[in-house]
Order: C-alpha cells, then sequence, then structure tokens
C-alpha cells in the first residue's frame, strides 16, 4: 500500500515500529487508532519492566498500599476500622488535593452497591486502599512513566534524564532529583530507596516544575534600564468606567483592579463639576466621582503590584481654579511620588529603571515657559480623531497643572516630522488612524515608535467597551495600546498573557528589531524578518482535568462535552486556529490525544492561547483559558493551569500537554533535495547604490556566509544524529545518549561505558571497553563527530562574531552619513528612500545572521555541559540496564533477537478530518473504553527488547530486555523511507 493511501486513512499517531537484530531493522506497523497503539506500546514495555525484575512490580505495589494503609491508620483514631463518607474525603483530598469531590462521592455511592444500610457510606481499610488507586491514578501519566522508564517508576537518574531530556531543564543534578524525589513522593520506603512512584510523578508534573510558564519570566528578567519608547506598557482607557461606555457608573473600583493586574497607565477624566471637579466619560450619562477620591485611590495602589513608574492620562475639560485644585491635590497626595520635570532632573526619562515608584503625568503643556495660563488643543479624543491640525478647538490650561506635566501629549498627522520630536512627547491616535498608518506606511510607523511613545485609544465607536486586537499595533512598536479592562474576552486574553512575561511589573521590553535604529522590520510582509528560520512548535494536547461546567450552565446536564482551540496570535502570517475533537460527556478526565504543528516566523511577537469550551448545539460555552507568550513556553509535559475569562485562577483544572519547538523542522527533508541545501548561502544582501556603502557590504557578505555555514554544519550534525537513534529532529542530546546508552548496555561484548570530562582546551570524550557491532559503531561515530562539531563550532563561532560585530559597528557609522551620502551623489526623492530601505534591510540581515550565530554558540556550549552534567547518571543506566539483561538472558536462550519499538513517523501526510471506521478494538468498545480514553501523549525515546526463543517440549520461552523507550509520536521517530 503506498504511503499516500495509508495516510488517508490513519494518523500518524496510528503507528509504530519494532526495531530488532544488530543492525535495527525495521517492522512498521499501523494500529486502528492513536489509543489502540498507545495500549499496544505501554504494554510491551511494562511487559519488558516485569521480565527483567518479576519481583519488583509486586514489591513496589506493596509500597503504596503500606503507604495507604498507615494514611488510613491515622485517620482511624478511634480504631473501628471504618471510615465514613466525610471522613475519607477528607483523607483523600488531605493526600492528594488534585482529587475531584464530585468524582469521590460517585465512587463510594458505587462501593455502596449490595451493602446493608449500616454499612453504607463507610469504607474499610481494603476498601479505602482500591478508592485511591482507582481515582488518584491518571492512566495517561502511568503510561508515560512505563514507556519511558520501561517500569512504573522512577530512578533518580530516570528523574535526570527526564528532566534534562524530556523537559529541557539544564543544570538539572542528581542532588536537585534527590530533592525532588523527596518532596513529591508520598511513599517514606519509596523516599528511602530514591524512587519516584507513580503518585509522586503525577505531584511532579502537577507542580510548579512541570508549569507549561517558564519560572524565569515569573519574576522581572529583562533590561529595566532603557527609555520608556522601549517598551510595551499595559494601559488602560478610561479606567473609571466599569461597564458600557454610555450610561455605565463610573468607580473607583476600577483603578483598584487595573492596578492590582499590573497595569501602569491609568486615565482621569477631568471635568468640572457642582462642588469642585470630578472624573466621568464627559457628555454622557455615566455616574461621578470626585477627583480627589480618584487620586487617593490611584495613590493607595499606585505600587501595590509594580515599583514600576506609573502613568497618569489626564484628559483635562476644567476650568483654570479647577485645574490649580486638581494641581494641588496631586501635590499634596502623591508628595514625593509625583514626578516633576523641574524638580527631578536627576531621574531622566530615558532609563525605567529611575523612575521606580514615580507618578508622570501626561497631558497637555504650555509653550510659553513665562506665562501664567495659555491656550492647548481640546483633549476629546472625538474632537482630535475627527479635526485636523489647524482646525483643533483652543482650550485654556494654568501653569500650575502645565509644571506638573513630563510627557506631552502631542497629535502627530505627518510621520515625516520625526527628527523634531522630543523624547518626553507621545503621539496620541485613535485606533482608525493607527491602523492607517499600520497599513499603509507600516515601517515608517515602526521607525517612528523606536523613539517615541505612542498611545492608540480604541475608536469612541465602541461604546460596548469593547476591545481592539492589541497585536494590530504592537506589531508596529506602538507602546500605549489602552484597553477596556472591565471587559474580558478574547483580547483582554492576549493583553493579560502578554504583560506576565516580564513579572507581571506592566512593561516588557520590545524585540530589538523594534527598538534598534536601522533594522527593518514590516509586520505584514512575508519576510517580516529577513533571514528568520521559522519557529516550528508541536503542542500535543493530551487531556483535562477537572474540566467544571460553565458559568450559568445551571440548565444543562450535569456532564459537558469540552473540546479544546489552540490559537496562535502575533504578526498576521502566523495567526492559526485549531481545535481538537469533542469528547461527550466526560468534564472529570477527557482525553483528548491529539497534535498539531505551528510554524512560527516572529516568536518574539507571538503568543499562545489554549480555550477549553462546552460543545453545544446553540452556543460553545466557554470554560477556561491560558494565554502564553511563545518567550515563556517550556517545551516537554507540560500542565496549563486554566482561568476564568475575568483571568482568575480555577483551582486544580489543567490540560496535560506535550510541548516541542524547534528550528530544525524540515532540515531532512531539505537535505535530500537534489541540489544541496547545505551550499545554499545565508539570505541575499541588497546593492544599497553607494559605490562606498556596497563595498563595506562585501566584506560583511563573506561573513554573514561564514555563520550560515557554521550553523548549517551544526543543524546538519544534530538532524544526523537524531536519525540515527530514530528520535525526531527536535531531539536534543541528551536524548540521543540515552538512546545511544540503552543500546549499548544490549551489546554483551561491551564491558564498560563512561564518559571523561574534557580537559581545559577539549570537549567529553565516550570511554567504551569492548567489541562493537556495525550498527553500533556507526552510532558511535556519528556521536564522537556531533561532541567535536559542537566544541568546534563554539570557538569558531566566537571569531565569526567578533568580526560581524566590528562589521555591523562600522556599518552603522555609514548609516549616520547616508543622506549626506545621497546628497553628495546628487540622489534624491524616491532612489535615495530605496537607498536607505536596503541599507536598512541589509543591516538587518547582518544583525538577524549575528543573534542566529550566537543561539548556535550557545547551544552548542550548553549541550557539551549537559554531557558533562549527565556522565554519571548515564553510566549508572549503562550498568542497571546491563545488570538486568544479564538476569534476564540467564534462561540459556537459543536465539537473540533485538526488537525495538518506537512510534514511526509513517505517514507524512495530514490527520484525516474524520476518524477511521471502528474496529472490535476501538476506543469505542466497552471492553476497553476505560483504558483507551486514557492515552498518553508523546514519549520522545524508543525501546529495545531483546527476544529469546527456546524450543522445549513445544513451549516458546521468551525474554525482553528493553534498551530504549517506546514511541509512537511523530516528535521521536524515523520516516518509513529511511526506516
Amino acid at each position: 500500500m503506498k504511503i499516500k493511501e495509508i495516510s488517508g486513512a490513519y494518523s500518524e499517531n496510528c503507528a509504530f515500529s519494532i526495531i530488532y537484530g544488530d543492525d535495527f531493522d525495521s517492522l512498521d506497523l499501523i494500529a486502528s487508532t492513536p489509543e489502540e497503539a498507545n495500549i499496544w506500546v505501554t504494554g510491551i514495555n511494562f511487559l519488558i519492566g516485569a521480565n527483567k525484575s518479576s519481583d519488583a512490580l509486586e514489591s513496589r505495589q506493596k509500597m503504596r498500599e503500606k503507604w495507604l494503609q498507615e494514611v488510613f491508620d491515622q485517620a482511624d483514631a478511634e480504631r473501628k476500622g471504618m471510615l465514613d463518607e466525610w471522613e475519607t474525603i477528607a483523607v483523600m483530598k488531605k493526600i492528594n488535593s488534585q482529587l475531584c469531590i464530585r468524582q469521590l462521592k460517585q465512587k463510594i455511592m458505587e462501593f455502596d452497591i449490595g451493602k446493608d444500610e449500616e454499612e453504607r457510606g463507610r469504607i474499610n481499610k481494603k476498601l479505602f486502599v482500591t478508592l485511591f488507586k482507582e481515582i488518584a491514578t491518571r492512566p495517561d501519566v502511568y503510561f508515560i512513566l512505563v514507556r519511558y522508564c520501561g517500569k512504573d517508576y522512577m530512578s533518580v537518574e530516570d528523574l535526570q534524564l527526564f528532566m534534562e531530556g524530556e523537559q529541557g531543564v539544564c543544570g538539572v543534578t542528581l542532588e536537585d532529583c534527590e530533592q525532588l524525589i523527596s518532596k513529591y513522593e508520598r511513599s517514606e520506603e519509596a523516599r528511602k530507596n530514591k524512587q519516584l512512584l507513580i503518585d509522586g510523578f503525577t505531584q511532579l508534573l502537577l507542580s510548579e516544575e512541570c508549569d507549561i510558564k517558564s519560572p524565569l519570566h515569573k519574576e522581572i528578567c529583562q533590561d529595566m534600564t532603557q527609555p520608556l519608547s522601549h517598551y510595551f506598557i499595559a494601559t488602560s482607557h478610561n479606567t473609571y468606567l466599569l461597564e458600557d461606555q454610555l450610561k455605565g457608573p463610573s468607580s473607583v473600583e476600577g483603578y483598584v483592579k487595573v492596578l492590582q493586574k499590573g497595569c501602569r497607565c491609568v486615565k482621569i477624566d477631568c471635568w468640572d463639576g457642582v462642588s469642585g471637579p470630578v472624573v466621568y466619560h464627559g457628555n454622557t450619562l455615566t455616574s461621578k466621582i470626585p477627583i480627589e477620591d480618584v487620586l487617593r485611590t490611584v495613590n493607595d495602589h499606585a505600587f501595590a503590584v509594580s515599583e514600576f513608574p506609573l502613568i497618569i492620562h489626564l484628559e483635562n475639560h476644567c476650568s483654570l481654579d479647577n485645574q490649580k485644585q486638581i494641581a494641588s491635590l496631586m501635590k499634596q497626595i502623591f508628595q514625593t511620588s509625583l514626578y516633576i520635570p523641574e524638580k527631578d532632573k536627576a531621574c531622566p526619562l530615558n532609563c525605567l529603571q529611575d523612575l521606580r515608584r514615580k507618578i508622570l503625568i501626561k497631558g497637555k503643556k504650555l509653550a510659553n515657559y513665562n506665562a501664567d495660563e495659555g491656550e492647548v488643543s481640546d483633549e476629546d479624543d472625538s474632537a482630535e480623531s475627527r479635526a485636523s491640525k489647524e482646525t483643533l478647538k483652543r482650550v485654556p490650561l494654568c501653569r500650575e497643572l502645565s509644571d506638573l506635566v513630563s510627557l506631552i501629549r502631542t497629535h502627530y498627522f505627518d510621520l515625516s516630522v520625526v527628527d523634531l520630536r522630543k523624547e518626553n512627547e507621545v503621539s496620541y491616535f485613535n485606533e482608525a488612524f493607527a491602523s492607517k498608518l499600520a497599513l499603509a506606511c507600516a515601517e515608517e510607523f515602526v521607525h517612528h515608535n523606536k523613539s517615541m511613545l505612542t498611545q492608540v485609544a480604541p475608536d469612541v465607536s465602541r461604546v460596548d467597551s469593547s476591545n481592539v486586537n492589541p497585536f494590530d499595533f504592537w506589531n508596529c512598536g506602538c507602546q500605549l495600546v489602552a484597553m477596556n479592562y472591565q471587559t474580558p474576552g478574547q483580547m483582554m486574553d492576549y493583553y493579560r498573557g502578554w504583560f506576565q512575561q516580564n513579572g507581571f511589573c506592566g512593561y516588557v521590553l520590545k524585540p530589538a528589531f523594534l527598538r534598534e535604529r536601522f533594522c527593518l522590520f514590516n509586520a505584514r510582509r512575508k519576510d517580516s524578518l529577513p533571514g528568520i528560520d521559522p519557529l516550528c512548535i508541536r503542542v500535543k494536547i493530551i487531556s483535562g482535568q477537572h474540566l467544571p461546567r460553565p458559568r450559568g450552565a445551571s440548565s444543562k446536564a450535569s456532564a459537558i462535552d469540552p473540546y479544546v482551540t489552540v490559537q496562535l496570535a502575533g504578526v498576521p502570517a502566523d495567526c492559526a486556529e485549531v481545535r481538537t475533537r469533542t469528547i461527550s460527556n466526560e468534564g472529570n478526565s477527557p482525553i483528548f490525544d491529539e497534535c498539531f504543528e505551528f510554524s512560527v516566523t516572529v516568536p518574539e511577537l507571538a503568543l499562545l492561547r489554549f480555550v477549553v469550551l462546552d460543545d453545544d448545539y446553540i452556543n460553545d460555552d466557554f470554560i477556561g483559558q491560558c494565554t502564553i507568550p511563545i518567550e515563556c513556553l517550556q517545551s516537554g509535559y507540560r500542565h496549563v493551569k486554566l482561568y476564568t475569562s475575568d483571568g482568575e485562577c480555577l483551582p486544580n483544572v489543567t490540560l496535560f500537554v506535550h510541548v516541542s519547538m524547534t528550528h530544525r523542522y524540515g532540515i531532512k527533508q531539505k537535505l535530500r533535495r537534489k541540489r544541496s541545501w547545505s551550499s545554499k548561502q545565508g539570505t541575499d544582501l541588497r546593492s544599497v547604490g553607494l559605490k562606498q556603502v556596497d563595498e563595506a557590504f562585501k566584506s560583511g557578505s563573506n561573513l554573514i556566509n561564514e555563520s550560515t555555514q557554521i550553523r548549517k554544519d551544526i543543524e546538519r550534525t544534530m538532524v544526523d544524529l537524531c536519525d540515527e537513534c530514530s528520535l525526531h529532529e527536535s531531539a536534543n542530546v541528551a536524548q540521543c545518549l540515552r538512546v545511544f546508552v540503552l543500546r549499548l548496555a544490549s551489546c554483551f561484548s561491551v564491558t564498560s561505558f563512561e564518559i571523561v570530562k574534557p580537559e581545559p582546551q577539549s570537549f567529553p570524550t565516550i570511554k567504551i571497553c569492548g567489541e562493537l557491532t556495525g550498527k553500533l559503531s556507526k552510532s558511535f561515530a556519528v556521536l564522537e563527530k556531533a561532541l567535536a562539531e559542537f566544541y568546534f563550532a563554539s570557538r569558531n563561532a566566537n571569531t565569526t562574531l567578533e568580526m560581524l560585530d566590528e562589521s555591523h559597528d562600522a556599518l552603522v557609522k555609514f548609516g549616520d552619513e547616508l543622506t549626506n551620502l545621497c546628497s553628495l551623489s546628487g540622489i534624491k526623492g524616491r532612489k535615495a528612500d530605496k537607498i536607505t530601505e536596503n541599507f536598512m534591510w541589509n543591516l538587518s540581515v547582518l544583525k538577524t545572521e549575528m543573534d542566529m550565530l550566537r543561539s548556535t554558540k550557545e547551544d552548542c556550549e550548553c549541550a557539551l555541559l549537559q554531557v558533562e552534567r549527565l556522565s554519571v547518571a548515564l553510566k549508572r543506566l549503562f550498568e542497571c540496564e546491563r545488570e538486568s539483561i544479564t538476569k534476564s538472558s540467564s534462561k540459556e536462550p537459543l536465539k537473540n533477537v533485538d526488537v525495538l519499538i518506537s512510534g514511526a513517523s509513517l505517514l507524512t501526510e495530514p490527520e484525516p478530518k474524520q476518524p477511521p471506521p471502528l474496529t472490535p478494538t476501538s476506543p469505542n468498545d466497552a471492553r476497553l473504553r476505560g483504558i483507551l480514553k486514557k492515552s498518553p501523549v508523546t514519549c520522545t525515546d524508543s525501546a529495545l527488547i531483546s527476544t529469546s526463543v527456546t524450543n522445549n517440549e513445544e513451549k516458546a520461552e521468551t525474554t525482553l530486555n528493553t534498551q530504549e523507550d517506546v514511541n509512537i509520536d511523530n516528535d521521536n521517530s524515523t520516516p518509513l523511507e529511511n526506516s
């Protein structure tokens, strides 16, 4: 059957392979469903582990049961031998807070069937143990444990390899793993044995150590010493409003809520009131609040969450007397926190760090510094959006209030005046005008926002307080995109998610291409960043935990029909949305087991949003969501905490996913093309049109080609290594080493394995005693080559980077003189603009190549350090596997056959929209439904099985020796054509 015919009927997750013999020949198999493939693969691995140590499984089960019995005895203080329903639930929740009370009650009711009236609702010790096992054991997690380790527990060495390899956590030591076991393993006996059983492993995966959000970004992790214009700033629109823009209430609670959510720019609309200035949405039916109440509330909560500067957007519509009163109240209430330009010259606006715990006033300012009062343009949003520069209405402004303004609100109608602006000016655009700029002159708009603050406000037509898509303006570098915080929804989820990437401080450093002067970026072009390799993100939705009914779903049945959508937001070319199938009548632990791929060209401006919905005929109801910037995303097996539409965390409600990210995706296919992909040079530089500048770029072009060759050599080396280890091209060195060691342990002619730490100016080497088979010799050569390539690439990259830096600095000097050079050559108009564009393109290519080479260098250094860190664990792994294989091979086998179970990427076509026909072993078969719906996600290693067959009185004796783990997902597999 042809590959295309197979792929049309089956998902690639249905495929797995048995690799057998010394040369690892392949037997490729396809199951009817991914769940069925999981059963086969996991079951075989479990049999392997049981065969190696026949009494180990029983021993560990006893450890778990002993712990549960001890827990029961402690709860049964009166020694009645029974616990009632609420006592049982309380104890269960104490030892595992993730358990669902409703599910516990339901299971206790099932146990009551057939009992006498007196015994109902009472649980003895045996039932207590059974109840916990049935409720707390998650099959999806259990499958991963068995498939990865070939047994139902993790040793310290297994855990280190899991954290470094599968989870992508760098710097994990054996001591760290011992601490994790001590922290999460519940059985005292298992802790003494330094083993992590299923309950401890489940708790580890649910802990902060395995959260999908990087812990680095939960604290302030970005450079906070740059100018305000270099940051995205969390901004609120009409902060005082709690509902719509026309007749809803105004309240100081609006300020409390946004400030507690990390907002750093709030708006105050000041109008004349009966007894002084008030705050409300002018010329509407919204209620009014005294400005003194607003100022005191702001002062009380300004730095409760973030100590970085708070900007008050002051929209002034008051008389001169009330303006003076406002100025006096600000000085009195804010005191030393108020930034006054004349007094705070020691704290310039070009360093965010120096402005900590300062309140900056943004508004209009008098141009004449000597006048006591004057006129400025009307600050009404709708007025500025409708009028031209010449027809804006003029309103009075007093000196006292003007002197407090440190950020001057302006309205630029022409971006060509870029060189005339000041660092303390803020361009103010409404949504419609800013959208026109983003479409008509995107590159000029980006350049404008590199050195000047820009605020974008929602159109006045959004009377329902709906929100803009912030990416429409973030992609152009706009810093202050104002949002209606009171309106939940997709756009507000994007906003809250985006500002969590720097410790929730309300400031996020813009990417370098939105800050650096000579860097070209246009989010709407296909090649928005020249020379960038897209990031491939594979997300597998494995399961959900304790999904609640949607709000207001009281009229529905108690069960829900959940499905998951995954949205990618960013530049237009990156935006995508996918969804899983619906799981009927299952909210407690639905199994989705579906994988999706995203190609991200600009990960610095992208985020993922996971949304869980209840499928309904009329309208799909929202259950929960989580939005994560790509910069915060962690790879491996992760739990995604879900949040309400208001951003409140739903307790114990999670999605279990597997994430892998790589820039190497598709390289294997490129390498197979007739034209050698590796011979293709980097991104072409453009001819600028000025002879001296083009000559300077020639040396830079040669350096770019050298850099590109270094990167491609490393990429090809990693692809070869992954291919040799039967892993997906996104695999890392730790995963490849584990596969190699497990294979090595099954070769009886090899007596020892060791990684020798490097001497100065060298790299780690592998010491093997014994004779290798032909296949292992090839694998060993590929691995040695990879280590050497990592070492020499990191050294050569240093030299190339230094030369690229020098070339870049020299070319930047030409940029400062570009206008004069064009004038001297008699070039002007469109030709001069084209020269500038090509010059910035070339500098962008040069800078991008430097960044990518620097990243490659860091990856190489990290890989070498990882080899050193894992040397002890890999040696112990070899010794343990060899000991197990030796024991299981003591049955005098007549014939040895090495078999590898691995999830093969047998199919190259997309997954079918409709599932294949049901079979007697499909998930809908009542006999298997309970276990099939608990199928796991990607596993990244394979399992080597050594089979011994003895013909003795018509009996066959089979010995299975694990060398690698099982992998049925495309993440870690070998295509059929290469098997």
